[in-house]
């Protein structure tokens, strides 16, 4: 079950073609690390 939900986090957040971050996953990264950073 866990290896289930693994995977299907892998597909949603990358490309199926090229296995790279989707544009979610990288803006979800982004806000992140911006939110982050106003805190320093």
């Amino acid at each position: 079950m866990q290896e289930d939900i693994l995977r299907l986090r892998e597909l949603a957040n990358t490309d199926f073609m090229t296995s790279l971050m989707n544009r979610r996953s990288f803006l979800t990264i982004a806000d992140d690390s911006f939110a982050c950073s106003r805190r320093y």
